[in-house]
């Protein structure tokens, strides 16, 4: 059955097996489609909301929105005055785009690329999770990169103060692994004592048993001028120098002018 432009006035709640609109056809109510709705041209959605018509898709089960690519059919969206478009290229290539530039991608070999900005991850404690890989290890989520710098200071010397030509540092962290790089020119040390160590960007959660290789790190000083390793105390941002002969360094042998630099790799 045709209906045409002009047609008439049909009876309440027709049935028709098959119906050939050549106008438009304007429904004040729901439309139910018990089989498949097939569309040849364009199906155009319009509405006065925020966010003007919605295409819905309610099922019990999972619903889904299926686009079957022809000859390079898209899906377009509209976001304002940026035009956004999800398709795929002459490589089937699943893209999305926004503002009409490639943002994602999904390959032929599977693999997720984003071909502007940045990956961000929104909530903390989120991250890449590499669990379906294999290890014994207690975790497989990389949740955390930093990097930046930090001003490092002496710290742990009694009796007197420092003052600084300069100071100068540099960390890096990878999940729960720290690299850090520290340059400090002393200018004047008035202190008498105190065990001295170096402030770090994060504290340990390692404990003063727990020793970790540096060096060398120089000083101006003739003699015990190398500082073997650190130490960490649980709950202070602090490393503490160790020397060959001295064991800690004491506060009063870093002299005036005296120059402490060096790594130290630890966990936190």
């Amino acid at each position: 059955m045709t209906i045409k432009q002009q047609g008439g006035i049909f009876g309440r709640n027709p049935t028709f097996n098959d119906v050939t609109i050549d106008g438009q056809l304007t429904f004040d109510g729901d439309i139910d489609v018990n089989s498949d709705l097939k569309v040849d041209g364009n199906l155009d959605v319009t509405g006065t909301g925020d966010f003007g018509g919605k295409v819905k898709v309610t099922e019990a089960g999972n619903g889904e929105v299926e686009v079957e690519r022809i000859s390079g059919a898209l899906i377009n969206l509209q976001a304002q005055s940026a035009r956004g478009v999800i398709g795929t290229n002459s490589n089937h290539e699943l893209q999305l785009k926004s503002n009409n530039t490639g943002r994602l991608k999904i390959t032929t070999a599977g693999n997720v690329e984003v071909m502007s900005g940045n990956l961000v991850i929104g909530t903390s404690g989120k991250g890449i999770d590499f669990s379906a890989t294999s290890g014994t290890g207690t975790s497989e989520l990389f949740d955390d990169y930093e990097e930046g710098t930090y001003t490092p200071a002496l710290e742990g010397m009694t009796g007197g103060a420092v003052t600084y030509t300069s100071q100068f540092g540099r960390y890096t962290k990878i999940g729960r692994q720290v690299n850090v790089f520290f340059f400090m020119h002393v200018n004047t040390n008035t202190n008498t004592g105190g065990n001295t160590g170096v402030s770090v960007p994060f504290v340990p959660d390692v404990g003063g048993s727990n020793y970790i290789y540096v060096g060398p790190i120089g000083r101006n000083t003739t003699s015990n001028s190398v500082i073997t390793h650190v130490s960490f105390f649980s709950g202070i941002a602090r490393a503490l120098f160790f020397t060959p002969a001295l064991g800690t360094l004491n506060g009063s042998a870093v002299t005036n002018g005296s120059v402490l630099s060096g790594s130290i790799t630890y966990f936190v």
